[in-house]
């Protein structure tokens, strides 16, 4: 014979009922925590973002004065307009080399200067040694 199973007891339907709906509400209070902490992340940085726009918004109303005032227009006018006041003489200096620069020999050089030294100049457009240095002067055997 089959046995019957036991209805269940009020007081176990009771239990069901008050662990589902605990668990429904720490899911509920852990989904609201979890979006707060979002929503103050959120607000810190437009806070950040509100800060840095106010300051350029300081920054952009000075420059918006400076503009409009005669000391800007008459450096615009000196210096980008190239104006002068009336009486005075705009003086444009011309810079004429006192020769052409000489072509070197590439051949020459190349026979002359170690490899290492080329490439020395050609990055950083100077030379560090000297033609009158000695071989244990150079930074490159010592």
């Amino acid at each position: 014979m089959r046995k019957r199973k036991a209805p269940i007891s009020l007081a176990q339907f009771a239990a069901v009922i008050a662990v589902t709906i605990a668990v429904s509400l720490l899911v509920d209070i852990s989904r609201r925590a979890a979006d707060n902490y979002r929503l103050g992340r959120e607000e810190a940085a437009l806070k950040r973002d509100v800060e840095i726009l106010e300051a350029m918004h300081h920054y952009l109303e000075a420059y918006k004065e400076y503009v409009q005032s005669d000391e800007f227009v008459e450096w615009w006018v000196r210096e980008v307009a190239k104006k002068v006041k009336e009486g005075e003489v705009l003086v444009r200096p011309i810079l004429i080399p006192k020769e052409p620069p000489s072509i070197p020999d590439v051949a020459s050089q190349r026979e002359d200067k170690p490899h290492w030294r080329e490439w020395w100049e050609l990055f950083f457009d100077i030379s560090i040694i000297n033609d009158s240095m000695t071989k244990s002067q150079l930074p490159m055997t010592q």
